[in-house]
């Protein structure tokens, strides 16, 4: 574990309010950031699951641990689903098509 990621699992060990609001605080910062990365005209490029391990090693976890059951799992699938439809981008329109591609354990 990085020393980065020590730090944060300490924070949020010992210092679980002033933890919390930066996770708010990130979350709430996402919503700014997914325009741009979707209107990019960067190329696609392949990254490899070391990449993706160098990646969650460096930056920080925004949402809360979860466990593994057919219950979470919708549910963390609903959660998503409803924080997308309500974005900017797709908010009061119909009609629209979106493929969310899953970053992580891919499971919603």
């Amino acid at each position: 574990m990085s020393l980065i990621q020590e730090a944060k699992r300490a924070a949020r060990d010992h210092l679980p309010g002033m933890y919390a609001r930066w996770a708010a605080r990130e979350k709430r910062r996402l919503p700014e950031q997914i325009p741009a990365i979707v209107s990019s005209p960067m190329p696609y490029k392949y990254c490899d699951e070391a990449t993706f391990s160098r990646l969650q090693k460096e930056f920080a976890q925004v949402w809360p641990d979860y466990s593994e059951s057919e219950f979470s799992n919708w549910r963390r699938a609903v959660d998503r689903v409803a924080y997308i439809v309500q974005l900017p981008t797709f908010a009061g329109r119909s009609g629209l098509k979106m493929l969310e591609a899953a970053c992580s354990d891919g499971m919603t």
